[in-house]
């Protein structure tokens, strides 16, 4: 039977946002084959959180406990991976989130098996003969490529956390009609007593940081063609207006007008707002496929050209510096 596994990233005790997605996809494509969904969990004392994930269906888990795994090790991580498909033979694909993790992992995993990996897909789907279809911007964000393994076995991808949709867990009760009994296998790592190479000397834990902009309802964005910091000010003015959070494109970073953080795009954050306003933006494929969702998307540029205005439900042509401060005024008056 075609099987599809997907490697369950977890972290303080919860599965990762882009794990949950995952899931939800695999299952379809297993579906589609006629085949298991199966989860490879790795860490320390985690069979507790394993037992969740019928919730998105799985069929098996292949668990792997070790207190060496509690912490992400490269060279460990992959033993245990190539062991499994050593041990219960090579799946369709393997799916990685593309996290710091998954991708130093996905990589190693598919060079050692010998097949290709495809890093930062932003869709999945079968072809007409079950290949896998890994669809990753291309030529600098101007075209989508799709990235085929039709001779080799597994399909080693890894999915920008956010792209795909986030499926929810689901509580199915024992003997409920579309349950799928969960089977745990464990396997024992094969975990190499000493590895010099890279050792695991202190853990440093970040504060988290609130999920801001991802979570937003209303996001106003900036770019290229906000000229300078004085734009800039005016999105920011803009936004706290409208009860939103602001966003940009990269041109915004690299300017020293926003952060990082606020980055939208394959290379920022994945957005599904009620309500998008992008000003100064041209519409880069790499920026406009980070806005999801079924929300209402509005842009503002002086060039009627520009490609946004195709990809948006409402376009405003003309100069922002004139548009802009007219909108804060009109929603100051209605406060």
């Amino acid at each position: 039977m075609k099987a599809v596994w997907v490697f369950a990233e977890h972290q303080l005790g919860q599965w990762t946002s882009v794990t949950r997605e995952l899931l939800t996809t695999a299952r379809s494509l297993a579906d589609e084959l006629g085949g298991e969904l199966i989860a490879i969990v790795c860490g320390d004392e985690v069979e507790n959180l394993v037992s969740t994930l019928s919730n998105w269906r799985v069929n098996r888990v292949y668990l792997t406990e070790h207190k060496g795994l509690t912490y992400y090790h490269p060279l460990i991580y992959t033993e245990v991976i190539t062991g499994l498909v050593e041990k219960f033979g090579c799946p369709e694909m393997i799916l990685f989130g593309a996290t710091y993790l998954g991708r130093d992992l996905a990589p190693a995993v598919a060079a050692r098996l010998g097949t290709g990996c495809a890093a930062d897909c932003c869709e999945l789907k079968l072809d007409q003969d079950g290949n896998l279809l890994q669809i990753v911007p291309g030529l600098g964000g101007t075209i989508f490529a799709t990235i085929v393994t039709p001779h080799h076995r597994p399909q080693v991808a890894t999915v920008k956390p956010g792209m795909l949709e986030t499926g929810e867990p689901t509580e199915i009760k024992a003997g409920a009609t579309g349950e799928v009994p969960l089977e745990i296998v464990r396997f024992e790592a094969p975990i190499p007593k000493d590895t010099p190479a890279i050792q695991l000397r202190e853990v440093r834990r970040k504060p988290p940081k609130e999920a801001k902009l991802e979570a937003a309802a209303r996001v106003v964005a900036g770019g290229a063609g906000l000229g300078g910091p004085e734009g800039w000010a005016l999105v920011e003015e803009l936004a706290e207006a409208l009860g939103a959070v602001v966003g940009c494109t990269r041109p915004a970073v690299d300017e020293g007008w926003a952060e990082h953080d606020l980055m939208i795009g394959q290379s920022g954050k994945t957005i599904r707002p009620e309500l998008y306003i992008g000003i100064g933006i041209s519409g880069d494929m790499m920026h406009m496929v980070g806005i999801k969702g079924k929300g209402t998307l509005v842009a503002i540029n002086q060039d009627p050209k520009a490609a946004i205005f195709n990809q948006v439900d409402y376009g405003i042509v003309g100069d922002y510096r004139q548009i802009v401060p007219a909108l804060i005024q009109e929603l100051k008056s209605r406060a």
